[in-house]
């Protein structure tokens, strides 16, 4: 993918993204919010069929097509957005992954890192995937080295000697999911773009049928022979969904627009319980450009030469403190004041002195590797 590719129009985007969700959010905050008994019935005639539908374009995504079509399938990906914003946040992110060296510890790792919230059985299977999973890659020519951090992330906990991590040549850059896609390209597996799935077909047995999605703005039915795969990302572009599961709001994302929970809702309908909604990926450090709001482009002022403060203008945290997935800064940034009754550093402020500010573009600059949809921003 060449750099002009990546240059995304920014205002396109978010007027593309804004379109594509237009319709998540009929019938009310409660309606939206809650699963109901019915999902869409089989209709009179199907506009196309596949074995498998996968719903999204991001590595589970793109995972899930090229293993269903390794195993004999016909697939058929639906992506929201225009083709040159595909991906989602898997594009956007860093890129990099891990692989246990002992089955009983990365249980015993992943289990601590749920706070032993998730059953035995789903991190067992994880666990044994996981260990699979660098003869998938190279099966597929991804060539792992040595990421060099994040070895283990989490020191502390039990089973973390196990950790090894590993990114295709360097971290960010689209450099996992890049081949990902040519390698369903390769394939060649449909992807069906500006297409967002809306709801689960079901028949009067409850069986999954199929996906109704919209096609220029039209309902569009899609069989799956044999199912469908939701890899539609999350809700962190939906601020209603926040305020009912997240601990602190509103929170904003530095990915992809098009994640305003409409896989979870699908789910709802067809009776799907929900688990683990309450726990972000977070960290602090991002600019609020209110022209592009709500996107968060990363920004490069950190540590020395800058305070953080919160919205009364009182300093909360120390600066230099590292951040980690899942931990880190978060637990300053999601404070809740009962007085107030508000998250007071949600958003907080950065001030930074002279020397800061001459030392390099405040916000993140895509010569470093592209990291968010809208890093470079000048």
């Amino acid at each position: 993918m060449s750099r002009e590719k990546k240059n995304v129009n920014r205002r396109d985007f978010l007027r593309g993204s804004a379109t594509a969700a237009a319709a998540v959010a009929t019938g009310g905050v409660a309606a939206s919010l809650t699963a109901t008994p019915a999902s869409a019935s089989a209709p009179a005639r199907w506009n196309k069929e596949a074995d498998v539908v996968v719903v999204g374009t991001g590595h589970a995504g793109l995972a899930a097509a090229i293993t269903a079509a390794d195993a004999g399938a016909r697939v058929v990906i639906l992506e929201k957005l225009k083709r040159e914003f595909e991906g989602g946040n898997s594009r956007v992110s860093g890129n990099m992954w891990w692989t246990p060296t002992s089955l009983p510890e990365a249980v015993q790792y992943i289990d601590a890192l749920s706070y032993g919230l998730t059953d035995k059985e789903s991190v067992q299977a994880l666990a044994e995937e996981m260990m699979k999973l660098n003869d998938w890659l190279g099966g597929l020519g991804i060539k792992r080295t040595p990421l060099g951090i994040f070895q283990p992330e989490h020191p502390q906990l039990p089973g973390s000697a196990c950790v090894r991590t590993w990114s295709n040549g360097g971290a960010s850059d689209a450099r996992l999911w890049n081949p990902l896609r040519e390698q369903a390209e390769k394939r060649k597996i449909e992807v069906m773009y500006e297409a967002p799935a809306r709801e689960l077909v079901q028949t009067p047995a409850r069986e999954i049928a199929g996906i109704r999605a919209e096609v220029a703005g039209k309902p569009f039915f899609v069989k799956a022979r044999k199912g469908v795969v939701l890899c539609c990302g999350g809700f962190e572009f939906d601020f209603e969904m926040q305020k009912q599961f997240l601990p602190g709001w509103p929170i904003y994302g530095q990915g992809t627009p098009g994640n305003t929970g409409d896989g979870i809702r699908m789910a709802q309908q067809a009776g799907a319980a929900l688990w683990h909604m309450n726990n972000p990926l977070s960290g602090l450090g991002g600019l609020v450009v209110p022209e592009f709001a709500p996107v968060v482009i990363p920004i490069n002022v950190m540590g020395q030469g800058s305070i953080r403060v919160d919205k009364s203008g009182k300093r909360f945290m120390s600066e230099t403190r590292p951040s980690r997935h899942g931990f880190g800064v978060k637990e300053f940034v999601l404070f809740f004041d009962g007085v107030t009754g508000d998250f007071t550093r949600l958003p907080c402020y950065v001030i930074f002195d002279e020397t800061t500010r001459l030392r390099g573009p405040l916000a993140s600059s895509r010569r470093f590797g592209w990291f968010g949809w809208f890093s470079g921003y000048e």
